[in-house]
């Protein structure tokens, strides 16, 4: 994967997840090597 594609990639996770809504028996796991490209 290029950089580009790595932050279209994550750029995409957020997008998805922004939103989301609590729910019960619900398990979400996401790492990265690339912190810095995080909100905060």
């Amino acid at each position: 994967m290029t950089s580009s594609e790595e932050e279209h990639t994550l750029n995409q996770l957020l997008v998805e997840m922004d939103g989301l809504e609590s729910k019960t028996n619900v398990i979400m796991l996401a790492s990265t090597n690339r912190p810095d490209v995080l909100d905060k």
